[in-house]
């Protein structure tokens, strides 16, 4: 929003102050230190602001100006934006130009989840939200405000070609964003800027009968298309569930239709109102993994670091996902990924192949939110593992697995249909566990004997056998 309004203040006037403000916002951006939402926001501004130039007169004069406050932002980002160009190629990640990063996406029906995320009090779809009313401002300030066209149509634009992730992954550069992840804020904040129209308009009194019915039809129309779209997700909840959940999502955009009889500030009023409500009401807040605050750490971190300040330099490994960027390095604890040197790809090469064949994208130390590592790590009896220097090993349970766990996890590459992982049982305790849909087989060969405790329970969860 900021990069966007900076932009319309260097169209719109002649000062330098504009451009001071362009510049301290691009600085912003990158500073922020997440690459792949920088690199969207940036492509989405440019974009807006080309459309916008193509619209004034003085074009070479209003060019110059946008590429002096871009370029003079870049230049304040400079001290982190070059060191971070030095690191990127000797670092381990997954985003090169052939991991196809680009490429993933998520289904279009999947947008249904934007507007009703929750069915019975449980989270679906993906990892985003706005709520059915601001879509629903959204198409009333695209269909009412027609003095606002200029921001509206490449707000529209820019929000369709985002969605065209399948066509724009395979682009350089493209190719090697998360779009999953951090595609959907840029979408939503064009959503938001077509909402915004859509309270003006309120405001104004622009909004006529045929607007509003044409306004709340394409929302029944959109919504009803995802249920379709999506009836095996909701064949799992009980019609009150689905009935209750698109009932208070509908019935909230029908609360704002309504509201346009009413004076205009009353209605703009009453659309802000029910948007931040919707938002608040609809806001993930157990989403996102419970992370330790550094300023007020819980009592075993405080052990960590009394341990850590022996003076020593020996690394301590967490399992389980107890550790964490955020946290081992605020509280100065050398975990797994303090370095030496910048080898950090050799490292983590020894690190496959000796500690975590199963490492992919990051190491946690067993299965942990995390596909790729569903066996324990190696490190009793390990003396690649000793080399590593590694003094301290935190757990939530046993380090290592049994030879009777081994043996099940030998089983699962010979039987696509057993499946492992940490059942979490609530106080703290972990069971790890395995998987099978019925009707399934899986032989387990029991020569030599071996050593623990094997029992079997009936899954009777029903919706883990709808198709």
């Amino acid at each position: 929003p900021f990069l966007l309004a900076a932009v319309e203040w260097c169209l719109r006037r002649r000062d330098s102050l504009p451009v001071v403000a362009l510049a301290v916002a691009t600085a912003g951006c990158l500073l922020a230190g997440m690459p792949e939402s920088a690199f969207l926001v940036l492509v989405a501004v440019g974009g807006y602001a080309l459309w916008r130039l193509l619209q004034y007169e003085e074009r070479a004069r209003n060019a110059v100006r946008l590429l002096v406050g871009s370029g003079l932002g870049a230049a304040l980002a400079a001290p982190f934006v070059f060191p971070f160009a030095e690191y990127v190629g000797l670092s381990h990640n997954l985003h090169g130009s052939e991991s196809g990063a680009g490429a993933h996406t998520e289904a279009p029906r999947l947008l249904l989840g934007w507007l009703i995320p929750f069915v019975g009090g449980d989270r679906w779809g993906t990892r985003s939200w706005v709520g059915a009313v601001a879509l629903f401002l959204a198409i009333l300030g695209l269909l009412a405000n027609r003095r606002r066209r200029h921001i509206a149509w490449p707000s529209l634009v820019i929000g369709l070609v985002a969605t065209l992730v399948g066509f724009i992954g395979g682009l350089p550069l493209f190719e090697r964003v998360g779009f999953v992840a951090w595609l959907p804020p840029v979408i939503a904040a064009m959503l938001a800027i077509l909402a915004g129209l859509g309270v003006e308009s309120l405001a104004r009194g622009e909004v006529d009968t045929r607007t509003v019915i044409a306004s709340v039809g394409i929302m029944f129309v959109l919504v009803g298309w995802g249920l379709w779209a999506n009836e095996p997700v909701f064949a799992a909840a009980t019609t009150m569930d689905v009935l209750a959940s698109v009932g208070l999502a509908l019935g909230a955009v029908v609360l704002v239709a309504a509201a346009w009889h009413l004076s205009k500030r009353r209605a703009a009023a009453i659309a802000l109102a029910v948007v931040i409500g919707e938002l608040l009401v609809l806001a993930p807040f157990s989403h996102y993994a419970v992370r330790a605050d550094p300023y007020q750490p819980d009592a075993w971190h405080q052990k960590l670091v009394a341990l850590a300040d022996d003076g020593s330099e020996h690394r301590m490994f967490a399992l389980d996902g107890l550790l964490f960027p955020n946290t081992a390095g605020v509280f100065g604890l050398s975990d797994i990924r303090m370095l030496d040197a910048l080898y950090v790809d050799r490292y983590w090469r020894y690190i496959e192949l000796f500690v975590e064949p199963e490492i992919g994208s990051r190491f946690v130390g067993g299965p942990y939110s995390v596909d790729e590592e569903r066996t324990r790590a190696h490190i009793v009896g390990n003396p690649m593992f000793d080399l590593l220097g590694v003094k301290h090993v935190v757990a939530s349970g046993e380090i290592n697995q049994s030879r009777l766990q081994e043996r099940l996890e030998g089983s699962i590459d010979a039987s696509p249909a057993l499946r492992g992982g940490y059942m979490d049982l609530g106080l703290g305790w972990h069971r790890y566990a395995f998987f099978q849909h019925a009707p399934n087989r899986t032989p387990l060969p029991l020569e030599p004997p071996l050593h623990g405790v094997l029992s079997f329970r009936y899954g009777l969860d029903r919706a883990a056998f709808v198709p």
